[in-house]
């Protein structure tokens, strides 16, 4: 059977490495924080919907950075063990791209039914350019009314990440449910590296970690433009010179769901 969508618009994406310069405001402790008497919740650094935090790599204390407290990842965090990066380093937590596409689906070999988007994208790079040595944990708060629509068997994390003991190389892969925690309005996971990650509903379930290599760049949801389809183009603005940069664009239909995907392209500022 033929399945039709209506076009709303087209998301452009635009991708490059970038700093996070911006001023100071004081972090709260998000919602569901599981803290003992070593965490540490850190002071962060907040600019354009991002928020940075210094790691000490010396620290006995659990370190955690809130991420931004308004927008789609209010109450998410990031919580850093004692011993789990080896030196100093800025991370820096802000709102992905949704993963839950059908390229993506392709990509690691299954069903586009199966990833279902069901929360924020967490996006986290470290200024060090190294992974970290052992995991750190991850939590993702979900609306109320997500929440309550959820069975737990069928979390699931979408994730792609960069393993910079590779290269630097970009890997797409989902973290089954009996590896993600869900609880209450929150769901909560490890990791070993730095990346970005997104709550799903897979449907019929993923039972194992799948993961393969992409050449896909890791893009944040601020470096897209959404333009309307009778708009015959897209001029980007604000480049860096000598700079390359990853572009794509994606047909959305009017329930946000992403139905066509270009190719991956690249081009270099003079």
């Amino acid at each position: 059977m033929t399945k039709f969508h209506q076009i709303n618009l087209f998301i452009v994406s635009l991708a490059c490495t970038a700093c996070f310069p911006g001023g100071f405001f004081k972090a709260e402790i998000p919602a569901g924080t599981k803290k003992s008497p070593a965490s540490k919740l850190l002071a962060t650094i907040e600019t354009d919907g991002a928020v940075t935090a210094t790691i000490d790599p010396t620290s006995l204390d659990t370190q955690v950075v809130s991420a931004p407290k308004s927008g789609a990842l209010k109450d998410s965090y990031v919580s850093i063990p004692p011993g789990a990066l080896g030196i100093a380093t800025e991370l820096t937590i802000q709102e992905g791209v949704s993963l839950a596409s059908g390229s993506v689906a392709s990509s690691i070999g299954v069903e586009e039914s199966a990833l279902v988007k069901k929360g924020p994208a967490l996006m986290i790079e470290s200024s060090a350019k190294v992974d970290p040595i052992k995991p750190f944990t991850i939590a993702i708060s979900l609306s109320s009314e997500t929440a309550l629509k959820l069975q737990e068997e069928r979390i699931a994390i979408i994730y792609q990440i960069r393993k910079y003991s590779e290269g630097g190389k970009v890997y797409l892969g989902v973290i089954p449910a009996n590896e993600v925690t869900f609880n209450g309005n929150q769901v909560s996971f490890s990791t070993s590296y730095f990346g970005s990650f997104q709550p799903i509903e897979n449907v019929p379930a993923i039972e194992a970690v799948k993961e393969v290599a992409s050449d896909e760049p890791i893009i944040a949801a601020k470096d897209i433009a959404a333009i309307a389809d009778d708009e015959e183009g897209y001029i980007a603005t604000g480049l860096k010179s000598a700079t390359k940069y990853y572009w794509k664009v994606e047909a959305i239909d009017e329930s946000g769901n992403v139905i066509s995907t270009s190719e991956t392209r690249t081009f270099t500022t003079q």
